[in-house]
């Protein structure tokens, strides 16, 4: 493996957003993911492009048609490309969602799954290499109240730091944009102010300039700044150093 490339510019990196579950080892047992794999149209087959391209597909929009097609992606990929980008840590941020009913391809309604179990996030990422990833924990919020309590406690245990909050914008179908609004952290931050809440995307195509109010009112709210597209998005408190300062 060449020489890290950290720290980067004398400055310590630290990616606020990993999504573990895309790798190629029994891939079947973590539901979403092969089909994410799979995506033919919409936002999500830029993403699985351009994932294939990065990892050297010479045709990355050829059909993938069973796990066995998925390139040779691992843990191990997820550390070299951080050793490549100069990337010391990673949050690995848990999925545990199910999107509301949408019309499917056999025009009957459907919902979509996306499930990467605390488990395997734990033996494959944290326990492999726990001096490069730290953990937030996936809560399904359409559990019950003590279904969700257990999932907590039961991340509380292995280790997890926290539980996610999507203040961005999901293009998966089914999943409804003014639930991941920056206005609610408002609503949470002033009724338990006593809890950390980190925004991740800062609220991108959404209302980031909420999602900073929130930051410059509340001493508890924190936020991230990664947008899914900088190109597409150009949004100044991305590109712009000096304004992150």
């Amino acid at each position: 493996m060449e020489k890290k490339h950290w720290p980067l510019f004398g400055l310590p990196v630290w990616d606020s957003d990993i999504h573990p579950g895309f790798e190629k080892k029994v891939i079947e047992d973590r539901p979403g993911y092969f089909r994410l794999w799979q995506a033919k149209e919409g936002v999500t087959s830029m993403t699985q492009a351009a994932m294939r391209m990065a990892l050297g597909d010479p045709n990355p929009m050829a059909p993938i048609n069973s796990p066995d097609d998925i390139p040779d992606f691992s843990v191990e990929t997820w550390i070299e490309l951080m050793d490549e980008c100069g990337v010391q840590c990673a949050t690995l941020m848990g999925m545990d969602t199910i999107s509301d009913p949408y019309p499917g391809p056999d025009g009957k309604p459907a919902q979509l799954r996306w499930h990467c179990p605390m488990e395997y996030i734990k033996e494959e990422f944290l326990d492999k290499y726990p001096q490069r990833f730290v953990a937030i924990a996936g809560i399904n919020v359409k559990e019950d109240n003590s279904k969700k309590m257990e999932t907590l406690e039961k991340a509380k245990e292995m280790g997890f730091l926290g539980m996610k909050i999507h203040t961005g914008q999901e293009e998966l179908p089914g999943t409804r944009a003014k639930y991941q609004h920056p206005m609610y952290i408002d609503d949470i931050a002033v009724d338990v102010p006593d809890l950390r809440i980190y925004q991740l995307h800062c609220g991108i195509m959404n209302n980031p300039r909420q999602a900073i109010w929130n930051v410059i009112r509340h001493k508890n709210v924190y936020t991230d700044i990664s947008p899914a597209v900088l190109q597409v998005m150009n949004m100044p408190y991305a590109n712009n150093l000096e304004h992150i300062k």
